[in-house]
């Protein structure tokens, strides 16, 4: 099998790469991607759209049909082909794919493979400092990217988990310049393509791929510290009024140009949290987070916080991402979800549970016993999934 991560990492932001056969058998389970998808469907199919995180897009030949309604999955059809044979035979003929962007947070499990599938990549080329956005696609049949698409901003990864999907790789804008590069790629391939790739693309009719868009335009950044700094500053000005002014009202002030009421507060609100703020600490928070996610957010809700007894045993399951503050407290970060953790003893127990063994929680409390500081954090532990339930001899 070819190292998809080498290969990868060495073209990284300069060319696409094709990897043909990173795996026998595809990484992730397509029939799961599947399931996903008939989740996500559900109030698609009921028309709901407005401000929702996931969306699903069904397409045609014709292009995207605004309100699928039916012709999206439900839980009566038990997998994929059940569902293409429900179908009439003027939608599948042609063909048609369906599109489902950010679907992960909905599968813990599954967003947890993904997870552990790019963070390999991330240690070689580097961390996204901006969120990774995901897309599942079933089915194709008809040709996409016709004139051929380039994403300016985000660089694109494919897995290609089914079937077969067909890459035209271009070197120009010229309309009618033939593909420098085309590539079919079947179960178990990867295509990375560098932002500003210009490409077109074909999937079969059975064909499943997971596609990630990772940001690499640098206004993308500025974009997301303006978004910050602006919900900071509504927060503070919440139940502040936008003003109505007389228009000679701002001719004038005692002799000079007058500033503008409501646009020259927020200036100076602006300028005053940036000097001011905790803003670079917020940042550091916020990137401790993304880096625990590997950039997949929005990420799955924690579970439910439970009690836990003393002679229950918990394992590590996942690492916390730890970022020091200035005093003697740090920022831990679990599975996307980021908590403050004081002192030393956060660390003792992490220390105890490195070694993948199953620990008693009285252990980790210790002589200390059941501190309030203890118990919490390993119920937060729980709940973001970063320690697990050991059944005896388990």
């Amino acid at each position: 099998m070819d190292d998809w991560i080498a290969s990868v990492s060495k073209g990284w932001r300069t060319q696409p790469v094709h990897v043909p056969h990173a795996w026998h058998d595809p990484p992730l389970d397509p029939d799961r991607l599947f399931a996903l998808t008939v989740r996500a469907s559900l109030p698609f199919r009921a028309g709901f759209r407005f401000q929702a995180v996931t969306d699903v897009r069904f397409s045609t030949a014709t292009g995207i049909i605004s309100a699928p309604g039916d012709l999206l999955p439900d839980d009566s059809d038990a997998n994929w082909e059940a569902y293409r044979r429900r179908l009439p035979d003027d939608i599948t003929g042609p063909g048609f794919r369906i599109t489902v962007t950010q679907p992960l947070w909905l599968d813990f499990p599954l967003w947890s493979r993904v997870r552990d599938l790019v963070r390999p990549l991330w240690e070689s080329v580097g961390y996204p400092v901006l969120p990774v956005a995901a897309e599942i696609n079933h089915g194709g049949g008809h040709r996409t990217g016709h004139p051929p698409l380039r994403d300016s901003g985000n660089a694109v990864l494919t897995f290609v988990l089914r079937g077969r999907l067909t890459t035209q790789v271009f070197e120009s804008d010229a309309p009618d310049e033939p593909a420098a590069e085309k590539w079919d790629t079947s179960t178990g391939g990867v295509v990375y393509l560098p932002a500003g790739t210009r490409f077109a693309d074909n999937h079969d009719a059975d064909c499943v791929t997971l596609r990630l868009r990772i940001p690499a335009d640098r206004r993308l950044a500025s974009a997301s510290v303006f978004d910050l700094v602006n919900n900071m500053i509504d927060s503070r000005r919440i139940s502040d009024k936008v003003p109505y002014v007389d228009q000679d009202a701002l001719r004038y002030d005692h002799g000079g140009l007058a500033t503008v009421p409501g646009l020259a507060d927020t200036g100076h609100a602006f300028r005053e949290l940036v000097a001011t703020s905790n803003l670079p600490r917020i940042m550091r928070i916020l990137w401790t987070r993304r880096v625990s996610a590997c950039g997949l957010e929005p990420a799955p809700a924690p579970r439910h916080e439970i009690s836990l007894y003393r002679e229950q045993l918990v394992r590590l399951r996942e690492q916390p991402v730890r970022m020091p503050q200035a005093d003697d407290s740090a920022m831990w970060a679990v599975n996307g979800h980021v908590f403050a953790v004081e002192g030393s003893a956060a660390d003792h127990i992490l220390d105890r549970l490195r070694g993948g063994e199953a620990v008693r929680v009285g252990a980790l409390w210790g002589q200390a016993g059941p501190t309030g500081g203890i118990t919490a954090l390993l119920s937060k532990l729980h709940a973001l999934r970063g320690i697990d339930l050991v059944k005896e001899n388990g």
